[in-house]
């Protein structure tokens, strides 16, 4: 066999089996996160760098049980392994094997072997049994499928180099040439025999896969699906039947290694997460323990994130300073240094909110209690037309909307998964961290309630009301979205593992890159067009501003600038805009210059923030204020009162 110059590889296995833990340290920061086409599931590609000039590309699938698609992640690896035409098809596929749960595992790896593609296996988290039990489990899966095993533990680094030595070579990507494992009926051989004209496929299994969910497979034209169902139609084919039929023949031929999983017996972690669950899904202690943590979560963000916010903030303003300081002045260095180092400032020094609240959800993914609420409160959630699943894409919606809605796929019931998708958006995303912060800290002095942040206790009241919000429209929309089917929750728990810091930090480093990148690019644009909006005005709007001022008495120099700055800033082209929808926002309390940040926010909800920051850097007064102190010095010309009030 010839050695290509790129391989594609896929990593397939359970949810929950370590697929993840394998990609990231395989790929590292050579990855890429998106969607595959036409769905809204997130597509995990990296690369893994080889001593060869061989390139390897891998590419994670969703997590899902077996071959049998029943949501959008099971019909996304469905259709990369089964589409001869897709550009993600692999030449090989390592399947992952979590070794604290083997038995149910091995149904899909029976499966993935009838379709003819190259299959190395890996025990993944090898650390979690015994030497004797991992060597007896690799002999065995080896004499069994006839496929490479390699046992490894990225927590221990334990085979990491014959990890990346497996992915590197091409060695084993010969196509499998055991026998099939599944046994066709006769009607399924004559099913099969009739679709050979019709669907281009190599391998037996391959046609029936897409004969039995032809209706969902995009890459079958329509003028086959036709001729497909034609065929299923005269043969009285169920496919639902024969499933059952396969599942207990794949099982009988796998009870060899399913007696060998029962001798090895249960693993420590397992008694260990019975004994935990008793604390954490009891109907009482549990729901309690979790509000507990929210709390201590909005606690830890107002009280660790302060410091280096501080530090952030100095750093820009100093940066400014300096810009503003060069021997040779121009509107470029102006537009730098009240453009682009102000707006992006503005939002780079929420960057320690942002990155501890990743960082804690990604703690209690890790060591698997999240799964542990969505258990404790699917039936809280069903009173309001919801899943517990939807509580993951509430909690979600605490970092981002987006992928929120993303995580919705996994919601069987389409009531429910509206509903979830119709009410997520209501809850307060990692966007407008920054708005909330800035207006408390404006609005609400530091200090403390008994041991408390009064700030952080403000912060999750802000919180709290909009997941009541949340509740009240989904208990409305509740009563408009009808259906017929109702699905009961279906969830395996894990086993409470410590979490792999590297996992965590990966995690945490590449949500705040993307909050900060994503967002970087609007403000830099933003800040740019208000700088050029807010520095010039129809005529010489400078002058006006200073005849205004002409008559006017003032305490000091620095009062005088302060206004100054103010009335330039008002005459010119962004101020005539804010002057104009004035009229509209000013019952609610807003200036004019809060409601550019509102037309500017439309954009994305963080850039109200870094709006905020380059219209009073450009209104400045000359002081070495930061931008939230010159805020809490402003006020309102009507009333004599701050604009920023409680």
């Amino acid at each position: 066999m010839s050695q290509p110059d790129i391989v594609h590889i896929a990593l397939v296995g359970n949810p929950n089996c370590g697929k993840s833990s394998i990609f990231n340290y395989l790929t590292g920061m050579r990855q890429h996160v998106g969607n595959f086409p036409g769905v809204t599931v997130d597509k995990k590609t990296g690369w893994l760098a080889t001593k060869t000039d061989r390139k390897v590309q891998i590419i994670d699938l969703p997590g899902t049980y077996s071959l049998y698609p029943t949501a959008k992640d099971d019909l996304v690896v469905h259709e990369t392994l089964l589409d001869p035409e897709s550009r993600f098809k692999p030449q090989g596929i390592v399947y992952v094997i979590d070794a604290s749960f083997i038995a149910k595992q091995l149904l899909m790896l029976s499966q993935i072997l009838d379709l003819g593609i190259p299959v190395a296996v890996v025990i993944s988290m090898s650390d979690l049994r015994s030497k004797k039990d991992i060597r007896d489990l690799e002999h065995h899966l080896k004499a069994h499928f006839n496929v490479p095993v390699l046992a490894v533990s990225i927590k221990n680094k334990t085979n990491l180099q014959a990890l990346k030595d497996l992915f590197s070579s091409v060695e084993w990507l010969e196509p499998y040439s055991g026998e099939q494992r599944y046994s066709f009926s006769e009607k399924e051989q004559i099913l099969v025999d009739g679709l050979q004209k019709l669907i281009r496929q190599r391998y037996p299994y391959r046609q029936l896969l897409i004969a039995r969910y032809y209706e969902q497979m995009p890459f079958i034209e329509p003028g086959t699906k036709q001729e497909i169902k034609k065929l299923l139609d005269e043969l009285e084919y169920n496919g639902l039947e024969y499933e059952y039929e396969e599942i207990t023949q794949r099982y009988i031929s796998l009870e060899p290694l399913k007696r060998l999983t029962h001798r090895m017996g249960e693993i420590h972690q397992q008694q260990h997460t019975r004994w935990v669950d008793r604390i954490t899904t009891h109907p009482v202690i549990g729901p309690l323990l979790f509000i507990v943590l929210m709390f201590l979560t909005f606690q830890i963000i107002y009280s660790w994130a302060s410091l280096p916010m501080d530090w952030i903030e100095q750093i820009f303003m100093h940066s400014t300073r300096w810009v503003e300081s060069l021997p040779k002045q121009s509107w470029v260095t102006d537009l730098i240094a009240n453009g682009l180092i102000a707006g992006l400032g503005g939002i780079a020094v929420f960057a320690p909110q942002i990155a501890l609240l990743f960082l804690i959800i990604a703690i209690m993914e890790e060591t698997g209690y999240m799964a542990r609420v969505v258990y404790l409160f699917d039936p809280l959630m069903r009173r309001f037309g919801l899943s517990g699943r939807s509580l993951v894409a509430m909690i979600s919606s605490g970092a981002c909307a987006v992928p929120a809605i993303m995580s919705t796929r996994t919601i069987k019931d389409k009531k429910k998964r509206l509903n979830t998708i119709l009410v997520s958006p209501l809850i307060s995303c990692s966007a407008r961290l920054p708005v909330y912060t800035v207006l408390i800290g404006l609005m609400v002095e530091p200090g403390r309630w008994a041991w408390f942040n009064v700030q952080g206790l403000i912060f999750m009241g802000v919180y709290l009301l909009s997941i009541f919000s949340t509740l009240a429209m989904a208990l409305l929309f509740k009563q408009w979205l009808k259906t017929d089917v109702q699905h009961q929750l279906l969830l395996e728990m894990p086993i409470y593992r410590r979490p792999v810091l590297r996992n965590v930090l990966f995690y945490t480093w590449s949500k705040v890159k993307i909050f900060l990148l994503e967002a970087g690019k609007i403000i830099m644009v933003i800040s740019m067009l208000l700088w050029v909006l807010a520095s010039y005005g129809p005529g010489d709007h400078k002058a006006r501003a200073q005849k205004d001022l002409a008559t006017m008495r003032f305490a000091d120099l620095q009062s005088q600038r302060q206004a100054l700055a103010s009335k330039e800033l008002e005459y010119s082209y962004i101020g005539h805009i804010g002057k104009a929808i004035e009229p509209v926002i000013r019952p609610l309390g807003y200036d004019w210059k809060i409601g550019i940040a509102l037309l500017t926010s439309f954009a994305a909800r963080e850039v109200f923030v870094g709006t905020m920051s380059t219209i009073y850097s450009i209104g400045d007064d000359g002081s070495e204020k930061s931008i939230r102190e010159r805020m809490r010095a402003e006020i309102n010309p009507i009333t004599g009162k701050p604009v920023y009030s409680l």
